[in-house]
């Protein structure tokens, strides 16, 4: 089974979502992870606010009401770990050299750095 992002939320996004439901009903082989989207509108199904990508993975920030998980896959699309952040994170990156972890929240300019 292939894990499925949708980019937006819009009319498109949402015809694209009816279609992989359609063929996950008939073939079981697509897996609706939910939507990247930078608009923070109520009533949404999942809110993703980017995805990073790395050498051997990619990171999918998903926010949840106040704080976000960083939710980080194989380029095979199987999951390898899942972070979840104390506060909210509408962007990040990681400093591999030094084994960090940079956070940025856009509504209040907190930059958090975690070791």
């Amino acid at each position: 089974m292939k894990n499925a992002v949708i980019v937006g939320k819009g009319g498109f996004a949402r015809e694209t979502r009816w279609i992989l439901d359609r063929r996950r009903c008939n073939s079981g082989y697509w897996n609706f992870c939910g939507y990247i989207d930078n608009e923070t509108a109520e009533n949404k199904e999942l809110i993703y606010s980017g995805v990073n990508g790395y050498e051997k993975f990619f990171v999918i920030n998903k926010i949840n009401g106040e704080k976000s998980e960083l939710w980080f896959f194989n380029w095979d699309g199987m999951p390898l770990l899942d972070i979840k952040l104390p506060e909210l994170a509408t962007s990040f990156d990681i400093d591999f050299r030094n084994h960090t972890l940079y956070t940025l929240n856009f509504k209040n300019d907190i930059f958090k750095k975690y070791d």
